[in-house]
C-alpha cells in the first residue's frame, strides 16, 4: 500500500500518543463509516461485521457526538484553521433544515436516517459550491450534533478507474489548499493510486478546530474515493 499524508502546520502528533490516536481515530472513522454501512453497497459488509443487528441503529446523537469528541481530542492540530470548507456548508452552524432546503433546491434525494444522520444518494457535483464539474457522487452523509448543528460532511464515490480517482483527490486537495491559503504544488502529496489492490492516496489536514480526510483506495470492485470534513470543536 502506498499512503500519502499531507500534514500541515496545524497538525501535530507526538510519537507517544500514536497508539491512543489510532484508537480514537478509529472511533471517528466508525461513526463516519456508519452512513456507508447502511447503503446497498455497505449492507453486506455490515451483516458480516455485526450480524443482523448493527450498533449504529441504536446509536443516539449524544453517543455519536461523544465518539467524535474522543477521536478529535487525540488527533487535532495546534492552530485554528484559517477557514473550514465543507462543500458549501458551515460546520457547527448549518442545520438539518438547511440540508433539506439545499436538497430541495438541487433536486437531491435525501433521507433522515437518524436524528444525527442525513443520507443523500446520486448527487451531481453541481449541487455543491465550487464543484460545478466532476464525477457523480454516489452518497453524501451529513452528521449532526445533539443540538442539530452540522458536525461533519462525508462523500463516497465507488467503482472508479485509478486515474479518475487520483484526479478527484488531487482536484479537491487543490481546492482545499486554495481555501486555506496554502500554496499548492503540481500535485497534492506525492503518490498516485495504482491498479494494485489496496494501493491508495491520502490527504490529511489537522487543525485544532477542523479535520479533513481525502482517500482514494483500490478495492476489488474498483477504486473508492471518500471525503470527510469534520468539526473538531468541543
Amino acid at each position: 500500500m502506498t499512503q500519502v499524508a499531507a500534514n500541515f502546520p496545524g497538525h501535530t502528533m507526538p510519537r507517544l500518543r500514536r497508539a491512543v490516536v489510532g484508537v480514537a481515530s478509529a472511533v471517528v472513522l466508525f461513526v463516519a463509516f456508519g452512513g456507508f454501512l447502511h447503503t446497498k453497497w455497505g449492507r453486506p459488509l455490515m451483516m458480516r461485521l455485526f450480524g443482523a443487528s448493527c450498533p449504529m441503529f441504536s446509536a443516539t446523537a449524544e453517543s455519536v457526538d461523544r465518539a467524535r469528541h474522543m477521536g478529535v481530542a487525540f488527533d487535532r492540530g495546534a492552530a485554528d484553521a484559517p477557514a473550514r470548507p465543507a462543500l458549501g456548508f458551515t460546520l457547527d452552524s448549518s442545520t438539518r433544515a438547511d440540508v433539506a432546503s439545499w436538497a430541495s433546491a438541487h433536486d437531491v434525494d435525501c433521507k433522515e436516517e437518524h436524528d444525527w444522520l442525513t443520507r443523500c444518494v446520486n448527487v451531481a457535483p453541481i449541487a455543491f459550491s465550487g464543484l460545478e464539474a466532476g464525477l457523480p457522487i454516489d452518497e453524501v452523509t451529513f452528521g449532526f450534533r445533539p443540538d442539530g448543528k452540522l458536525s461533519n460532511v462525508s462523500t463516497f464515490r465507488r467503482k472508479l478507474r485509478p486515474d479518475a480517482a487520483d484526479k478527484a483527490v488531487q482536484e479537491q486537495g487543490q481546492r482545499l489548499y486554495r481555501s486555506l491559503g496554502m500554496i499548492a504544488g503540481s500535485r497534492v502529496g506525492s503518490g498516485q493510486v495504482s491498479s494494485q489492490l489496496a494501493s491508495s492516496t491520502r490527504v490529511e489536514l489537522r487543525y485544532r478546530d477542523y479535520s479533513v480526510d481525502l482517500n482514494a483506495v483500490e478495492l476489488p470492485s474498483g477504486v473508492a474515493v471518500r471525503e470527510q470534513y469534520l468539526s473538531a470543536r468541543d
